[in-house]
């Protein structure tokens, strides 16, 4: 089986972040079954960013699917449309690939 990164981590690589009880007992609940402290943390953080990032390429197709409906004909508002909604992947992609 291959080791995950974290638990190759040296330990002069770690930090130690204080959190009261109550707080440690919330993290553990949305822990998934051996996901690391750091491994909740983070998802926390970034799905919150995934859905913000997701909400924009969602509201790019439904635009383009208003103008296709309003007029079939509106070829450039489409080509826009789409062509924003694979930057905006694309940068998403990019972005998660550097994580």
């Amino acid at each position: 089986m291959v080791q995950n990164l974290e638990t190759r981590v040296k330990r002069e690589d770690t930090k130690i972040i204080r959190v009261i009880p109550k707080t440690h007992e919330r993290l553990t609940k949305h822990g998934r079954k051996g996901e690391t402290y750091n491994q909740i943390i983070t998802r926390l953080i970034e799905e919150p960013e995934f859905m913000e990032k997701a909400e924009k390429v969602l509201e790019k197709a439904n635009e383009a699917e208003r103008i296709h409906q309003q007029d079939g004909k509106r070829t450039f508002e489409l080509e826009q449309s789409f062509a924003e909604m694979k930057r905006l992947i694309e940068q998403f992609v990019n972005e998660l690939k550097t994580r």
